[in-house]
């Protein structure tokens, strides 16, 4: 069967009995199966573009019944058309129910942060049952990124006359087959890749003279949602289109489309000149003018109207509303270093947490600040992360994608690695339980990079009268009955960025070792034993933050990468000085090494005196698939800490 001479309808038909022969063979343990994904978009020289789409799912148990009792279609009314053409259940029992487009609901899309006119429609699918069919289309014309401002070339996106798509072959749900069709018109290149696994692909001349472009797999497994993992869409087989030839082209039409909103007005200048007096080096007035728009403007998404979404606020309204979400903190601080002084500064694009590919398609979700220095190299500066940071550029963006938007256009870049001794937690612990086993002790912890940036977003963040919570909220992951005394922390400590920021708590515990041992014990008896929890295994292994590294619990089976933060280490050294003279049972140091990681651990007592000293080190901010093995040994080491506890067999004085 040739595949490639088929449309899409025929492809429809002719992939209901693949499906079912699939399903017979293999039936999958998901909750529903997709049958098949035909999606068929239509190019035009604007760069508008019509999509229509049908989708065939086969539901398998009462959960996937639950989650299609309700389809959702999201749409934004400013940049697009969407029309859901038809919504059918084949049952089971043979009968088929037609839910009608009418009686669809078109409601706001719930909104957080970001206030744009999103929108939804949803539609009830009545009795379901597992083993029933579900098909729905739909068409959408349009753009899906930003905002218009045309009424006349109603949906053709800003960069007139391009075109581009981002599609991924894959769900949490196994697929029997996914196509994707795209017809571009005369005279109009397509370019593309593949990532992240093979597609079948035709290419080939439409009766119009343009190019029909066919991609497509089949019995594609899921791609559940897993923790602490890159997004699907870096690894799950991947399309990327677009007409652009290269990312110079982008970079220039980005500088061009912006240059507008970083006007100077006489406030702006006003206003730089306040925030850098004082200020003696470079590196003192960028600090101040990137801590200043991440303290001083809200992270909050208004609509500025035409042009929202992919141009940025004017510098002036930005700093009249005091809120904006990146692309315009980004454009408030240009227009701040401009004003000081700092002319080649420029907007930059990318990608918080994903991949960026080859092909010049916007992939893109971030906005941030690019000065060029003297020297021609660029630094950067991202205002949207800097809250109580001491970093102009955050420790968690290393090794991501980024495009300058510049007059001479920039080609696609990557910020540098991290190192593990860019990004360091200390803690010391010092401890004294006397004889009747009750604990006093203190922990002090500092922090460089990013986790000192999550050590003092902990309270920052925070309202004051939350600080003791918090505070106790990290002892009780060791010592769950103790008390901690009232902080001696103040709003100064923890606003001062240019200094590392500190924290020391004292705590006590009545309760903490059964020891009893200011009586003598009976003749005859062994000498007690007990079982302490070092705080030195547990304190922030399990943080989603300072240790996401360990969220897995196993990585066993394990088949996407490990994405994490960033690289970093994190040591502990505690003492804890005994009622009495003691012995380890059982315990035997801990060192795994490899080349992406490694886990020491070392207790001992030297009189009465218990030392613990535990070092985790995490080379790299990922771990792809193929090195997990060689990882697997430094996660179960360190994982295993957070459930071990040290055995003491005290003896008598002689």
């Amino acid at each position: 069967m040739n595949l490639r001479r088929l449309t899409p309808i025929a492809l429809l038909l002719t992939c209901t009995t693949l499906a079912a022969q699939t399903l017979a063979e293999t039936p999958p343990s998901s909750d529903a199966l997709v049958l098949r994904c035909v999606v068929h978009t239509q190019v035009e020289e604007s760069g508008r573009s019509t999509r229509e789409e049908r989708t065939t799912v086969k539901l398998l148990t009462p959960a996937g019944v639950r989650r299609f009792s309700v389809l959702q279609f999201d749409y934004d009314p400013e940049t697009s058309r969407l029309d859901v053409t038809g919504i059918q259940v084949r049952h089971a029992d043979g009968t088929t129910t037609i839910v009608p487009p009418a009686s669809m609901v078109d409601v706001p899309a719930p909104k957080h942060g970001i206030y744009w006119p999103f929108r939804k429609r949803l539609a009830a699918v009545p009795d379901l049952v597992p083993g029933d069919v579900i098909e729905w289309s739909s068409r959408f014309v349009g753009y899906r990124i930003a905002y218009l401002d045309d009424d006349d070339d109603r949906f053709v996106p800003p960069q007139r006359g391009e075109y581009f798509d981002v599609v991924v072959f894959g769900s949490d749900l196994p697929i029997v087959e996914q196509i994707h069709q795209v017809d571009m018109p005369p005279g109009k290149p397509l370019y593309y890749g593949t990532f992240g696994g093979p597609l079948e692909i035709t290419v080939k001349s439409d009766d119009a003279g343009g190019t029909r472009y066919f991609f497509r797999s089949a019995d594609i497994p899921p791609y559940p949602d897993t923790v602490a993992a890159p997004p699907r869409s870096d690894v799950a087989p991947k399309l990327v289109m677009a007409t652009l030839p290269s990312w110079r082209e982008k970079s220039r039409w980005v500088y061009l489309v912006n240059e507008p909103s970083f006007a100077v007005t006489p406030e702006i200048l006003a206003l730089a000149g306040r925030i850098t007096r004082g200020c003696s080096s470079d590196a003192e007035r960028l600090a101040a003018l990137n801590r200043w728009v991440a303290h001083n403007i809200r992270y909050s998404g208004l609509s500025m109207g035409p042009g929202e979404g992919y141009t940025i606020h004017p510098a002036s309204m930005t700093l009249a509303d005091r809120a904006g979400v990146c692309k315009d903190k980004a454009g408030m601080l240009i227009a701040l270093m401009r004003a000081a002084g700092y002319t080649e500064t420029f907007t930059a694009i990318t990608s918080a947490g994903s991949r960026v590919d080859s092909i010049a398609a916007d992939q893109f979700n971030h906005a941030v600040v690019a000065w060029r220095q003297p020297g021609g190299s660029y630094l950067l500066l991202d205002p949207t992360w800097a809250p109580l940071s001491r970093d102009l550029w955050s420790k968690a963006e290393a090794s991501q994608h980024y495009l300058i938007g510049s007059p001479e256009g920039e080609t696609l870049a990557v910020t540098p690695s991290s190192l593990p001794s860019d990004n360091v937690l200390n803690v010391d612990i010092h401890e004294e339980i006397d004889s009747d086993g009750a604990l006093d002790g203190t922990l002090k912890i500092t922090a460089r990079g990013a986790p000192e940036d999550s050590l003092r977003r902990m309270f920052g963040l925070r309202p004051g009268p939350f600080w003791q919570e918090t505070a106790a909220t990290l002892v009780s992951s060791f010592s769950a009955s103790a008390v901690t005394a009232p902080l001696e922390l103040t709003e100064e400590q923890v606003l001062d960025l240019d200094h590392p920021f500190e924290l020391d708590i004292e705590y006590s515990d009545k309760a903490a070792l059964p020891l009893g041992l200011d009586q003598k014990p009976p003749a005859g008896p062994p000498p007690p034993r007990v079982a302490l929890r070092p705080a030195a295994f547990t304190l922030f292994l399990s943080d989603p933050k300072m240790a996401d590294h360990l969220l897995p619990e196993t990585l066993a089976g394990r088949t996407v990468p490990l994405a994490t933060r960033s690289a970093r280490t994190l040591r502990f050294h505690q003492e804890t000085d005994l009622p009495g003279k003691a012995r380890l049972v059982g315990w035997t140091d801990v060192k795994v090494e490899s080349p992406l990681g490694s886990v020491t651990a070392s207790a001992r007592i030297d009189g009465k005196t218990l030392s613990v000293d535990v070092e985790l080190v995490l080379g790299s901010r990922f771990v792809p698939v193929a090195s997990l093995p060689d990882f697997a040994p430094v996660h179960a080491a360190a994982t295993s800490l957070r459930s071990t506890w040290l055995v003491l067999d005290f003896q008598e004085d002689k």
